[in-house]
């Protein structure tokens, strides 16, 4: 779950009342929304993951910004790499020295990522996200949303979100994973 609380979405939202229950629901809504478009998760946590060699010397983690690696071994704990230059906020590592070893799933990264606190920027959309949500629950203007008439016919759309919180959330996703 992201790193917001209901005091940080009360103190931006209009007319902020006692639905605790309801912007904290909304919350994890959110949080498991925006991590899902952006395919990745922003709190600040261990991973051990499997990545494929191709014989290269950069590595793209799933997860950034990354606070720390604790190994980047093979997958049988044989070969481990350590000179190697991190770009944190991107994610990527690149070896000094050696490659990777050719393989599927064969390259094993112990490591840390994720925010103590989300980015100001991507805080304020994620607010703004779980405003509309809570303004807009009782107009059902957000979401996919289906109307069934007496005669059998449906009618179903999607209002997508505004521009200002989708661009935001572009700027943090992982494109190619």
């Amino acid at each position: 779950m992201l790193p917001i609380t209901v005091d940080q979405v009360k103190a931006v939202i209009a007319h902020p009342s006692s639905d605790d229950a309801l912007i904290n629901s909304l919350i994890g809504v959110v949080s498991d929304s925006v991590e899902r478009y952006c395919k990745r998760i922003f709190t600040k946590q261990d991973y051990d993951q499997y990545y494929s060699g191709f014989n290269n010397t950069e590595l793209v983690l799933l997860q950034r910004p990354v606070n720390s690696i604790t190994s980047i071994t093979d997958k049988d704990g044989v070969a481990s790499w350590t000179d190697y230059f991190l770009d944190s906020e991107a994610g990527i590592v690149e070896l000094r020295s050696g490659y990777l070893t050719k393989g599927v799933r064969n390259i094993r990264v112990k490591y840390n990522a994720g925010y103590e606190a989300l980015p100001d920027n991507l805080k304020h959309a994620c607010i703004t996200f779980i405003s509309l949500l809570r303004e807009d629950r009782a107009k059902e203007r957000v979401g996919l949303r289906e109307r069934n008439f007496g005669d059998g016919g449906t009618v179903s759309f999607v209002q997508t979100l505004p521009w200002e919180i989708v661009s935001v959330l572009n700027s943090y996703r992982n494109f190619g994973s």
